[in-house]
This record gives structure tokens, C-alpha cells and sequence, in this order.
């Protein structure tokens, strides 16, 4: 781990997210997408997946609206 002073200027990586509706959706996206070597996040009990899609760097996530919740 390379540590960088509170001076240095840290840009950061810049992606695309990809967001769907219901696991049918996700598994969609995901199956056409390069993951990275470490791709999965959760935070607050979210998934999200890091990737390249298309030749640009993505971020993939489900929001959880499906059929189900539309309807509610």
C-alpha cells in the first residue's frame, strides 16, 4: 500500500454505473461483463460489482425495483 501525503492530489477513478431493476437484469448485464479482480462491494447490504462493459470501466448494481415492488 503506497501511502500519499495530505498534500498530493488524489483524482479518482472515473466509471459508469450500470443500475437494473431485478436479478434477471443484473445476471444480463454482469454475464457480458469483465469483472474486476476484486469486483464485489456491499455497502449498506448492496452489492455493487466493478467491471469493464463495452471497453469503459462500470460499476453494476440492482436497485431492487421489480415487478414486485412496481406494483406495490
Amino acid at each position: 500500500m503506497r501511502l500519499m501525503s495530505a498534500d498530493a492530489a488524489v483524482k479518482p477513478e472515473q466509471r459508469t454505473l450500470v443500475l437494473t431493476a431485478f436479478p434477471a437484469e443484473a445476471d444480463a448485464v454482469l454475464i457480458r461483463t469483465t469483472l474486476d479482480d476484486d469486483p464485489a462491494a456491499v455497502v449498506n447490504g448492496r452489492h455493487f460489482y466493478l467491471g469493464t462493459l463495452g471497453g469503459m470501466k462500470v460499476i453494476v448494481a440492482m436497485t431492487g425495483i421489480g415487478m414486485r415492488n412496481a406494483a406495490d
